[in-house]
């Protein structure tokens, strides 16, 4: 699947808080695309772009942390 697939039509209708986290090396979803593809078709979305990371890397502890901070709120 790529960016591509997603439906612009229905992500627009999307009312929960979302979070996108992208890799900016991704060799599948390259994270600069995603966070600018998010960014038009998903009602006030935060983004976050994972600098100079690739497919399954690792979070940082204060990664982690946004992804909790962003769950409780």
């Amino acid at each position: 699947m790529t960016t591509a697939d997603v439906s612009a039509g229905l992500m627009r209708h999307c009312k929960a808080p979302t979070l996108v986290m992208a890799a900016e090396k991704d060799c599948l979803f390259p994270g600069p695309g995603v966070i600018e593809r998010a960014k038009q078709i998903i009602p006030d979305c935060e983004t976050y772009l994972l600098e100079g990371r690739g497919h399954m890397n690792f979070l940082s502890d204060e990664e982690k942390k946004m992804i909790v901070d962003f769950l409780k709120d």
